[in-house]
C-alpha cells in the first residue's frame, strides 16, 4: 500500500495539460524475482517515475515501454525472462532467474476506469480489496486491455451486458482468492470472445498501535512509518513529543477504546506494570490479532496470573511476550527492528527464521 500512496502523491502533481503518464504493473511472476505480482511504477512522458517493478534491473527498459504506451495510447504487456542466456534478452545475467510479465497502461484522468482513481479509493478503506485488471481481450467483448475495476463495478458491468456466467464464475474465483490472500490470472470465455484478467488481492497496511510514550517508542514508530504502516499512539497527549506526534496518524487517550481490526498489531511498552496490564485487557477484549508485550518473561507470567479469567494466555497464537524476534537486540533501534520483523512474520504466516534454512521457495506463491 505504501507504493500506491507514493504513486498517488506523484500523480497529484501532474499537470495533464502538459504531461502524460502510464502505469506499469507486474501481473505474473514465474520463478525468482525481486518484486512480486502487484508491484507497480508510475511513469511520466518526461521520464519522471516512482515505484518499481524490480530491484532496479528492469526499470530502464520499463521506462521506455511505458513512454511507448503513452505515445501509442495503447496498453501492452511485456515478458522479461531473466532465466535465458540470450544476450538480447532484457535482464539476462541478472540474479533474479525468473520470468516477470508486466502490463503497461496509459493513464487518462477522465477515464472512469482509471486505475489511479481506483487505488485512491483503496487507501480510504481498511479492508481486503480485489482489483481486477484486464490483460487481454479477444473478439467482441465489452472490455478493453488496460482497464482496472473494483469487484462491484465489474459485476455491474457483467450484469449490464448479460454476462451472468462471468459474474458467477468470478464470485467463485474471488472466494478462493480471498481465502488464500493471493493474486491470480484467469481467462473467461464470453459470447463473442474471451477476456484474460488479473485478480489482485490488496491488503490494507498494518495498523500499529503503540501503547506507551517513552523514548523507545520513537524508533519503532519511525520504522513503521518507513514501511507505510498506520501508526496509532496510546497515552496522554501531554506525554508525546512533537517529533513523536509528527509520525503518528492518530493519538488515542488512555480512556479511549483501542482501534483494532483484522490487520492491527498492538505493542505494549509503557514500562509501567499497571498500565501495560490495563492495555493488555483492552487488547484482549478488542480481539487484536497480534499483541506484543515488552519486558522479561517473569513480568509476563505475573500478568497471566493476575488475569485469572485468561488462564491459557501463553497458548494464544497472537500473543508475543517478550515481544520481538531473538536477534540479540539491545538498543531501542535494534529492539524496534526485532519487533517490526516479528509483526511482518506474523501477518505473513512465517516463523521468522534464517532464509538459508528454508527448504521451500522464499515466496509462498511459488
Amino acid at each position: 500500500m505504501k507504493e500506491i500512496k507514493t504513486i498517488l502523491a506523484l500523480y497529484d502533481t501532474i499537470d495533464f495539460q502538459r504531461r502524460k503518464a502510464a502505469l506499469a504493473t507486474v501481473i505474473r511472476v514465474e520463478g525468482s524475482a525481486y518484486r512480486r505480482v502487484g508491484a507497480r511504477m508510475l511513469v511520466l512522458d518526461d521520464g519522471v517515475w516512482t515505484g518499481g517493478i524490480s530491484g532496479g534491473c528492469l526499470e530502464g527498459d520499463a521506462l521506455k515501454r511505458a513512454r511507448l504506451a503513452i505515445h501509442q495510447n495503447k496498453s501492452s504487456t511485456v515478458v522479461y525472462d531473466t532465466t535465458r542466456d540470450d544476450e538480447y534478452q532484457i535482464g539476462v545475467g541478472l540474479g533474479c532467474n525468473g520470468v516477470i510479465e508486466t502490463l503497461f497502461t496509459p493513464i487518462d484522468p477522465a477515464d472512469p476506469y482509471n486505475p489511479i482513481s481506483l487505488f485512491r479509493k483503496l487507501t480510504q478503506q481498511r479492508t481486503v480489496h480485489i482489483v481486477v485488471a484486464v490483460i487481454e481481450t479477444r473478439g467482441a467483448v465489452p472490455f478493453q486491455a488496460g482497464q482496472f475495476f473494483d469487484l462491484i463495478t465489474l459485476k455491474r458491468l457483467a450484469e449490464a451486458n448479460r454476462l451472468e456466467a462471468l459474474r458467477n464464475r468470478l464470485e467463485k474465483d474471488v472466494q478462493q482468492l480471498s481465502a488464500r490472500k493471493r493474486s491470480s490470472i484467469v481467462e473467461y470465455q464470453l459470447p463473442g470472445g474471451s477476456v484474460k484478467l488479473l485478480l489482485e488481492t490488496i491488503l490494507p497496511p498494518v495498523r500499529l498501535v503503540l501503547a506507551g510514550a517513552n523514548y523507545d517508542v520513537f524508533p519503532l514508530a519511525r520504522c513503521a512509518c518507513e514501511l507505510g504502516w498506520e501508526i496509532v499512539l496510546v497515552a496522554a497527549a501531554r506525554k508525546f513529543s512533537a517529533a513523536l506526534s509528527g509520525v503518528a496518524d492518530r493519538l488515542v487517550e488512555p480512556a479511549e477504546p483501542l482501534p483494532v481490526d483484522d490487520f492491527t498489531a498492538v505493542v505494549l511498552l509503557a514500562h509501567d506494570y499497571s498500565t501495560d496490564l490495563e492495555n493488555l485487557k483492552k487488547s484482549l477484549a478488542a480481539r487484536a490479532p497480534y499483541i506484543g508485550v515488552l519486558g522479561p518473561k517473569k513480568r509476563w507470567l505475573k500478568m497471566t496470573q493476575t488475569l485469572e479469567t485468561q488462564p491459557d494466555l501463553m497458548e494464544e497464537s497472537g500473543l508475543f511476550a517478550p515481544v520481538g524476534l531473538d536477534i540479540g537486540a539491545n538498543t531501542p533501534e535494534e529492539i524496534a527492528m526485532s519487533i517490526i520483523a516479528e509483526i511482518i512474520a506474523f501477518f505473513s504466516g512465517r516463523a521468522g527464521g534464517f532464509l538459508r534454512d528454508r527448504a521451500e521457495p522464499i515466496h509462498s506463491d511459488e
